[in-house]
């Protein structure tokens, strides 16, 4: 399990490879993380058995407070303020939340994918955590409809953008425990009130910041249906 690298976009990513003609699953890891923290997902027997290509791309930061652990993000997070928004019930400010490299970091997902020659009608994009933010901030800022959208645990950024555009269409896959201490619930409720999707599945579960496998037979059956 080496990593690869695209050229054009300059982005790292693992490939676990299926039937050339079945979809691709694009998954994006959380903050800390990296390309191999959902490799095993593509792994696991009931979702080997759908027969998919999965990539999972390697975020582009190495922040200093996780490099040294081999931990990647997609955009800077200022921990401190950020804990300080949750325990003091102002969580909902970070909807609004820029991130300085975001519409770099489309343009450089867009030109993977345009890269890997793939269609976005064939592709499910998504992701966790932070991932999961990113996978779907990409599809409102470059107006695309994949195949679906997979969110787990993750939140609502740039929330003028997201409200003035539309994933109308486009199956969605969200899932998020009822007690994350992370990232909190409301946020995944709000994300869903927004999407304008009939297609918005969202799967509460009770449990904290993770991918249970509930959960994980749930996203086998989005996989194998849309």
């Amino acid at each position: 399990m080496k990593l690869q690298q695209d050229k054009k976009s300059g982005l790292k990513y693992l490939f676990n490879p299926g039937n050339p003609d079945h979809a691709t699953v694009i998954m994006l890891h959380g903050y800390g993380a990296n390309a191999q923290d959902l490799y095993s997902i593509s792994e696991l027997k009931f979702i080997k058995d759908l027969d998919l290509n999965w990539i999972f791309l390697d975020g582009p930061m190495a922040p200093p407070e996780v490099a040294a652990f081999g931990g990647k993000g997609w955009f800077e997070v200022d921990i401190s303020h950020f804990q300080t928004l949750i325990q003091q019930g102002r969580f909902k400010e970070y909807y609004s939340r820029e991130p300085e490299n975001i519409e770099k970091l489309n343009d450089k997902i867009a030109t993977f994918i345009e890269s890997m020659r793939l269609e976005m009608k064939d592709i499910f994009i998504g992701g966790f955590s932070q991932g999961a933010m990113v996978a779907t901030d990409f599809l409102y800022s470059k107006k695309l409809k994949p195949k679906g959208l997979i969110h787990l645990s993750g939140t609502v950024i740039r929330q003028n953008l997201w409200m003035s555009g539309s994933l109308d269409g486009t199956p969605i896959f969200h899932s998020h425990g009822k007690h994350d201490p992370v990232l909190p619930v409301q946020g995944a409720h709000h994300f869903k009130s927004i999407s304008k999707s009939k297609k918005h599945h969202l799967e509460v579960f009770p449990g904290g910041h993770e991918i249970p496998i509930e959960v994980l037979l749930k996203l086998k059956d989005f996989l194998n249906t849309n």
